[in-house]
């Protein structure tokens, strides 16, 4: 990961290696994890790590580290002119980019090329463009409108693609558009981005971002105070937990879906995100949290 981000251009002048080791990325890897056999829905049985290809791995998490830094970058300065420049940086292409933070995401996605199908490689470019397009969109003002648009912008679609690609679940494109497959990563990126918001809301509040924050849209629409706003949070999480199960079930039972041992690993395992997102939430230094 240093070695394709150690000059990432920081206004603060923080070094990236300190402000990484704050983050803990590798404990949300640990947090996170997929496991790749799964013999049946009734007897799932699992390894004692992830199963991967090893080259993917290393580049599927510096995609993750990569990504996050061009998320504060963007958001550093309000720089929206940069995202053109980080799309076309993403093709692969052998294009050579004075700017460093590009630079690191050219290289990357070079290499990431070099190890994907065609068809791997479309799906991982569309996803993570998906994802950049996703700072142009103005804030919503109704709830359920801020809920949608954080289930894109939160980029776990695209977090779980390179998740996919990593530890070779090869779904068709059928299977990616399976109405009961998309509900139930939808589930997934709902409850990451309440989750963020949830123990992001202080420090945001502390640098006057929390403009965009489920506590503060509580907040502000439903006229409540912030300890109302973070049962409320509570409710919305519980909510979409007992969803995905109820979209993991259907899957279960569906003739097609059902009977495919590779989604049963995947569907069961995406619970760790949810999981391991808490986890990691409340245990690295990103947030500032005490108590």
């Amino acid at each position: 990961m240093t070695s394709s981000c150690q000059h990432w251009p920081f206004p603060t002048g923080v070094s990236v290696a300190k402000l990484l080791a704050k983050h803990d990325l590798g404990g949300l890897a640990v947090w996170c994890k997929h496991v790749r056999w799964c013999t049946s829905w009734s007897e799932p049985k699992f390894p004692g790590a992830p199963n991967g290809d090893a080259d993917r791995l290393i580049w599927a998490g510096r995609l993750c580290g990569l990504i996050l830094l061009a998320d504060d970058y963007i958001d550093n300065d309000k720089d929206l002119s940069k995202i053109s420049v980080m799309k076309a940086a993403i093709e692969g292409d052998e294009v050579g980019h004075s700017d460093h933070a590009t630079a690191s995401l050219s290289v990357t996605w070079r290499a990431v090329r070099k190890l994907s199908s065609d068809r791997e490689f479309s799906w991982n470019v569309k996803l993570t463009k998906a994802w950049f397009d996703t700072h142009y969109e103005p804030p919503s003002t109704t709830l359920d409108g801020y809920l949608m648009a954080r289930r894109a912008n939160i980029g776990v679609h695209m977090f779980l693609n390179w998740v996919r690609w990593a530890l070779g679940f090869d779904f068709s494109d059928e299977i990616l558009g399976h109405p009961l497959f998309c509900h139930a990563e939808d589930m997934v990126a709902d409850h990451a981005g309440i989750v963020n918001d949830y123990y992001s809301y202080e420090k945001e509040k502390n640098f006057e971002s929390d403009g965009m924050n489920v506590v503060r849209v509580l907040m502000d629409y439903e006229a409540l105070d912030v300890n109302s706003a973070r049962k409320r949070v509570e409710d919305l999480l519980r909510d979409k937990e007992d969803e995905f199960w109820r979209v993991v079930d259907a899957v279960r039972n569906d003739p097609v879906l059902g009977h495919d041992v590779d989604i049963c690993a995947y569907m069961i395992n995406l619970a760790h995100v949810m999981g391991g997102n808490i986890s990691w939430s409340e245990e690295n230094g990103r947030y500032n949290l005490t108590g």
